[in-house]
């Protein structure tokens, strides 16, 4: 079996500077694929770069629950989001896990890709999660394994083939 080194640069798109960073990490380094922040303003101009600049550099979509403000109206996913109609932060919304509907996840999530896939013109090339947060219960991995199949894509494992699991170190593992 041939085995391959990935090296990914997580939060593309989450400002212009770690965006130029990633890219330079990429001509200049080793880092090989990077996941994009869909939620994130940047992500919209810097994807464009980097499919320009750096043709060679792996591009997925860094699935965001826990961070900023979600693509789909907040009456859509009010499990996901707070009073003001953003993300709750990662220590929050590990607090409300047994609150969060893990429908509404894969419809954030799904708006997520098909944005970047309207950027880009192309369908990731794999997903990951900020925070880790689509492994923190069964029913979130689950979704995320859904949105993997219609896609057909892969996605990241968080945690080395040393693991015990997911246990270590993600909540509800």
């Amino acid at each position: 079996m041939t085995k391959y080194l990935i090296v990914n640069a997580d939060d593309y798109g989450h400002t212009a500077g770690i965006s130029e960073g990633i890219r330079r990490a990429h001509l200049q380094g080793i880092v090989t694929s990077t996941t994009a922040m869909m939620n994130r303003p940047a992500s919209i101009l810097e994807l464009p770069k980097a499919q320009s600049l750096c043709p060679n550099l792996g591009l997925g979509v860094h699935l965001t629950l826990t961070t900023g403000q979600p693509l789909l109206p907040p009456g859509q996913i009010p499990s996901l989001v707070d009073e003001n109609g953003n993300f709750y932060h990662s220590d929050p919304f590990i607090a409300r896990l047994n609150q969060i509907n893990p429908d509404q996840a894969l419809a954030e999530w799904r708006a997520q890709v098909e944005l970047f896939t309207r950027v880009t013109g192309r369908k990731p090339d794999h997903l990951d999660s900020h925070h880790h947060s689509s492994y923190f219960t069964p029913a979130l991995f689950e979704r995320m394994l859904i949105l993997a199949s219609e896609l057909g894509c892969p996605i990241r494992k968080p945690f080395g083939a040393d693991s015990a699991s997911s246990a270590d170190y993600l909540p509800g593992g």
